[in-house]
Parts: structure tokens; C-alpha cells; sequence
């Protein structure tokens, strides 16, 4: 079941964000994933945070996506993004858990 990779950040410092993007380029290749969105035009709803930035990546499998973010490559990488500013990672399981309970 596919599994999604919702991020959310505000960044003062975009040369380490750059330095992120580098870090991460390729790594898809051996953790496959989708950009679904990133960057782009959003309107926060709902919640007291605010955020400048929005991402999500589709994968194949919740076991994918943890593989990813627990790897060696991924953390260095995550390290450069958190000094980097402020942001929050989730990773959710697709498919309707609640079909026909509402």
C-alpha cells in the first residue's frame, strides 16, 4: 500500500536547503518515491503554524519510506535541513482505514 511523505517547513537559511537538495538527488533511485507536490500555491485552513513551504512524496510502501528516512544518506541530509529552519515530517499510510464506519 502506497504510504505518503507529508513536510512542511519555513527556512531562514536557503543555502543549506540547497545544500538538502543535493544531498537528497539520487536517492531516489534506490528508495523509490514520487514528488506529488512541492513548492506550489496552498492555503492553510485550519492550525496555529505557519508554514512557507509544502511537500509530499508518494511511496511505494510506509516500508519504503521509513527505509529512506532511517538511512544513513537520508539523516545526513536532514541534519543540513533542520539547521536550516523550522519543519515537520509525517508519513501516512494511504487507503481508507474509516470506509463505511462513517
Amino acid at each position: 500500500m502506497a504510504a505518503y511523505w507529508i513536510a512542511r517547513g519555513t527556512f531562514h537559511d536557503m543555502q543549506k536547503i540547497e545544500r538538502y537538495a543535493e544531498l537528497i538527488h539520487g536517492l531516489e533511485k534506490e528508495y523509490p518515491y514520487e514528488i506529488v507536490a512541492r513548492g506550489g500555491k496552498f492555503a492553510e485552513l485550519e492550525g496555529a503554524s505557519k508554514f512557507e513551504h509544502y511537500f509530499i512524496w508518494k511511496f511505494p510502501s510506509m516500508d519504503v519510506a521509513l527505509e529512506l528516512y532511517n538511512s544513513t544518506k537520508y539523516q545526513a541530509a536532514a541534519a543540513v535541513r533542520q539547521a536550516a529552519g523550522r519543519s515537520e515530517l509525517v508519513i501516512v499510510e494511504g487507503g481508507d482505514r474509516f470506509a463505511g464506519a462513517l
